[in-house]
């Protein structure tokens, strides 16, 4: 029986941004506004780590869970006045 192959440390700008669900046109605005790094191969390809990309993950759902929820039954969805 052979070994099973080692999950990639590098993938393509389509497989980071099917991993992040998101389009390739917003995981390169991520990546422009230094959210995201990309590593750029000798041929100019781009490639992202799955350890950033994991990272990139913990980040947004640590600040959404930072993020108040709007108030139920409130007129203005929770925003202040």
């Amino acid at each position: 029986m052979s070994d099973p192959m080692p999950p990639p440390l590098l993938v393509t700008t389509r497989e980071a941004a099917r991993l992040l669900a998101v389009s390739e046109r917003t995981l390169l605005r991520i990546r422009d506004a230094g959210e995201l790094r990309a590593v750029r191969l000798p041929r100019g390809g781009l490639r992202y780590a799955v350890a950033d990309l994991e990272r990139y993950i913990a980040r947004q759902l640590a600040d959404a869970d930072a993020t108040p929820a709007p108030s139920v039954g409130s007129r203005d969805g929770g925003r202040a006045q």
